[in-house]
């Protein structure tokens, strides 16, 4: 049987199932969900973004001494863990603040990522002189 639940025996003993690693898995997940709630509803007790809760109890659970390991594939993290946050921050928004300071943000936006570009280059040139450039 592949229940994650356990089968009764003849006397009515419980042997456990829990070593398939589908098992392992769910079981998982449902913690990670189950803990989730939780920071979910501490963050509005304590009247803080539930994407920091979420993050700070991350990092904890992080720590934690034999929690299983779980890969996740990249599109499917992103999937399920940005995108919600995302709508939630997007339904969240201030707009007629965001259209008043649209401009600072894209300055700020795009100076950052030349900044980064830059001293990406000039960090690479003397480190990896072999390095492939762009044609000219």
């Amino acid at each position: 049987m592949r229940a994650c639940d356990g089968t009764i025996g003849a006397r009515g003993a419980v042997h456990s199932t829990r070593t398939h690693p589908d098992c392992l898995i769910f079981e998982t997940l449902l913690g990670l969900l189950a803990a989730s709630v939780l920071l979910a509803l501490l963050a509005r007790r304590l009247q803080l973004p539930s994407a920091v809760a979420l993050v700070l109890g991350g990092m904890a659970l992080a720590f934690v001494p034999g929690l299983p390991e779980i890969e996740l594939e990249p599109e499917l993290a992103l999937a399920l863990f940005l995108l919600p946050l995302l709508q939630a921050s997007a339904q969240r928004t201030d707009w007629t603040a965001f259209r008043t300071s649209l401009l600072p943000i894209l300055l700020l936006a795009i100076g950052a990522v030349g900044f980064t570009a830059a001293a990406v280059a000039l960090v690479l040139k003397p480190l990896a002189p072999d390095a492939p450039r762009l044609p000219r």
